[in-house]
């Protein structure tokens, strides 16, 4: 386990990295993980467009990780997998789906 910080200058060869949580990540955070894979390694990032957490990022439209996902899947050494199934109770699933709804309405009202 590494924090962001301490990733800087190396380069991580024959690892498989994951990063969870990149629903809060900047543009600037997201390059700094994603320029450290070296030969043999695979970098996965996991995170939740519904769960950010951070005001600046739930401002925006869509946030960093969305807009870098939807960027790099066109590169063939990109993959993306989107789970449906819910990882929570049911309840915490209708919630988050209504709550992200109303701040998505609100966001355009205003």
């Amino acid at each position: 386990f590494l924090p962001i910080f301490n990733i800087r200058g190396r380069n991580i060869a024959n690892s498989l990295i994951i990063v969870d949580e990149c629903e809060n990540l900047s543009l600037n955070d997201l390059r700094t993980i994603l320029t450290r894979g070296d030969d043999w390694s695979k970098i996965i990032l996991l995170g939740s467009y519904n769960q950010i957490d951070l005001p600046g990022q739930r401002r925006k439209i869509k946030c960093d990780f969305q807009l870098a996902n939807e960027e790099l899947a066109s590169y063939d050494f990109v993959g993306s997998v989107e789970l449906i199934k819910p990882m929570r109770s049911s309840w915490c699933t209708i919630v988050d789906k209504v709550l992200y709804n109303l701040e998505r309405k609100n966001r355009y009202e205003n």
